[in-house]
């Protein structure tokens, strides 16, 4: 049996000079130092497949040696989840098998079959094999979760039918209509035609994902894998954002709010609110102004004067009213404090501040990758 080495075709690939796509002779110099001069490469990468997955090879030329695949030949029953891990009904086995596989909690199977989950494949077999008991379908054979399932757990996206779990399988139309690229480590790039729930999804293997909704209304969706961090933007107008620690805005000139009807803040803390230069200006153009404390209320002045003034009556009530009393008042008001910041950012009346990058206040930057150096 001879062996024959073949290179990777790509579907859209090339190298080459913006002088040279232009129809300019050039040759190639690295130290032109003129970008359009040297050699780019572009295209579409798809890393060789794993061992023991069947591909499809042609030879140039008829030329042994200029041999080349370009396509792949998916197993018998093995194309469920793709492109977009679609989740269904899943049978697990009753003891050892599968069900020794299968994550714990909830989606954990005694036997029969359990709600829905992340689809993986149905059964564990070889390329080309029917699943044990099955003969042209795969409706009994037993699946276990994906680790998806677990992600969309922690995010509480596990009943959620649109935004966690998903229906854009190879599987799920006579004709399919859903397109995309799923990797060998499960991140997803899914576009879907499904007449019910046209989207967009970009999704990593652990959650992290941004949905692209055209369903009604529609709507665009943003979440980190824990859930501890979301956005939504629905059609209607309404946008909807949720953080399990701190949302910070900073603006180089001025930041707006407006509202035609009501405008809430309501801090189950503190409120504090600073002018470090200027004016604290609060009007009402034709209602009341009320302030209510259900303690002490105090106001004072630094280093000036307190002016009350109205076109018709004042009127103090309290069980006693002190005018300028021989011992001054207690409970003086102590000004906030400002925080210290990351980095070189000195101090400021907030507990975080992004700036302009780099920003020191990022949790983390990564380190520096090493790649073996090509020509483009």
């Amino acid at each position: 049996q001879e062996w024959a080495t073949v290179q990777y075709a790509s579907p859209f690939a090339g190298a080459i000079s913006q002088d040279e796509a232009e129809g300019k002779s050039v040759m190639f110099d690295s130290s032109a130092g003129d970008y359009n001069s040297v050699f780019t490469s572009y295209g579409m990468w798809f890393p060789q497949v794993k061992i023991n997955n069947k591909v499809i090879v042609f030879f140039a030329e008829n030329d042994f040696e200029k041999g080349y695949y370009f396509a792949n030949c998916l197993p018998d029953y093995q194309n469920h989840t793709l492109p977009g891990l679609a989740s269904s009904k899943k049978k697990t086995g009753g003891s050892g098998g599968l069900s020794a596989l299968i994550s714990a909690g909830p989606t954990a199977g005694g036997g029969g079959e359990d709600g829905n989950v992340v689809g993986a494949e149905r059964g564990i077999v070889m390329p080309g094999e029917v699943p044990p008991g099955v003969e042209g379908d795969t409706a009994g054979a037993e699946r276990v979760p994906h680790p998806l399932t677990n992600a969309l757990k922690a995010q509480g996206l596990d009943k959620d039918h649109i935004r966690g779990h998903s229906s854009s399988s190879a599987r799920r139309d006579l004709t399919s209509k859903c397109f995309g690229i799923l990797t060998p480590g499960q991140h997803q790039f899914v576009m879907d035609d499904d007449a019910d729930q046209p989207l967009i999804r970009l999704r990593t293997s652990n959650g992290s994902q941004i949905l692209i909704n055209d369903a009604g209304d529609g709507f665009i969706y943003f979440i980190t894998k824990n859930g501890k961090s979301w956005l939504n933007m629905h059609g209607d107008g309404t946008i909807d954002v949720y953080s399990a620690k701190d949302i910070s805005f900073t603006a180089e000139n001025n930041i707006n709010f407006f509202a035609q009807k009501e405008i809430n803040i309501n801090a189950n803390q503190n409120l504090g609110i600073v002018s470090t230069t200027g004016n604290v200006q609060i009007e009402t153009k034709q209602k009341d102004v009320m302030l209510l404390a259900q303690e002490s209320m105090k106001i004072a002045s630094g280093t000036k004067t307190i002016e009350l003034q109205c076109p018709a009556n004042i009127v103090l009530a309290g069980a006693k009213v002190d005018l300028m009393p021989a011992a001054p008042p207690g409970g003086k008001i102590e000004p906030l404090e400002p925080t210290n910041l990351p980095g070189d950012q000195g101090s400021a009346f907030v507990k975080r501040l992004p700036e302009q990058e780099p920003w020191k206040g990022h949790i983390d930057l990564g380190e520096e990758a090493m790649v073996i150096d090509g020509y483009s």
